[in-house]
């Protein structure tokens, strides 16, 4: 069995995902570590911070990253250190690991070209919605609502591009339904990935009430949605654009969408 990659817009519910995916004893999912668009992975501070939200000890990165027998600055050499990476997040006895590549799964190729047997997840969320939750980041986040309805609308096309050339390879998940009722998407998305050994109390539990847990939780490094993912599951912020937009933002954002909403259902 190969990587999981898990992707989408921003703000999307990605890392609540994957921290719920990382529930499954066999998969072990890190948060994003953003190492593609990078010159080099030696010296780069951004990288080791992200590394250290998955809960690697930075001195011990160093050493690696200094030892390594490459310098890291093709994307084939990324991804080799990436996926050493991944077995060592690992915790006996799981044995496939995952990574978070946000925006990026609009070209799923890439990957798929390093590990052809890799699965891929795109999360996707009502644009407006993302929209809203992304203003309130303005140095990473989108800056108009027609840059968001374009923006979300390329990375569902290029994940579906990618979903149409390679069959069952890639699957969408919205962000409304894991919010709503988790207890059959998470068990659907294990099934499809192709675990079948489940533990009675994975098999039998009820995702509401589980605690998520991951070294991302406990470590210094900040993240946008650590205290959320410390509480309970809540659609709270299904609908938010109806009050953090205005109907002008709200219909601009879905006239550059396209029909991608309609497709999804959100108009």
């Amino acid at each position: 069995m190969g990587p999981v990659f898990l992707g989408g817009d921003g703000r999307s519910g990605t890392t609540l995902l994957a921290l719920l995916l990382h529930m499954h004893p066999h998969l072990s999912m890190m948060v994003e570590l953003h190492f593609a668009g990078v010159k080099s992975l030696l010296n780069n501070r951004q990288f080791l911070a992200r590394a250290e939200r998955n809960g690697f000890d930075t001195a011990w990165m160093n050493h690696h990253l200094l030892h390594w027998p490459s310098e890291l600055e093709t994307f084939e050499e990324k991804c080799a250190f990436v996926e050493f990476l991944g077995r060592e997040f690992m915790p006996s006895p799981r044995g496939t690991w995952g990574l978070k590549i946000m925006r990026e799964i609009r070209c799923p190729e890439r990957y798929a070209e390093v590990w052809p047997d890799a699965k891929f997840i795109c999360i996707v969320r009502d644009p407006r919605d993302v929209y809203a939750s992304q203003k309130q980041w303005p140095s990473w986040g989108y800056t108009s609502a027609h840059e968001a309805g374009k923006g979300w609308a390329s990375i569902i096309q290029g994940a579906d591009a990618f979903r149409s050339s390679h069959g069952d390879q890639l699957r969408f998940v919205m962000y409304e339904d894991v919010v709503s009722d988790p207890n059959p998407v998470i068990p659907g998305l294990w099934d499809w990935l192709g675990f079948t050994d489940w533990p009675e109390h994975v098999m039998l539990g009820n995702f509401l009430d589980m605690k998520l847990r991951h070294p991302m939780l406990e470590s210094r490094v900040s993240h946008y949605s650590k205290e959320q993912l410390r509480g309970s599951l809540t659609t709270a912020a299904v609908g938010r654009w109806k009050n953090d937009l205005t109907e002008a933002e709200a219909r601009e954002v879905i006239a550059y969408a396209g029909v991608l909403v309609k497709d999804f259902g959100y108009v």
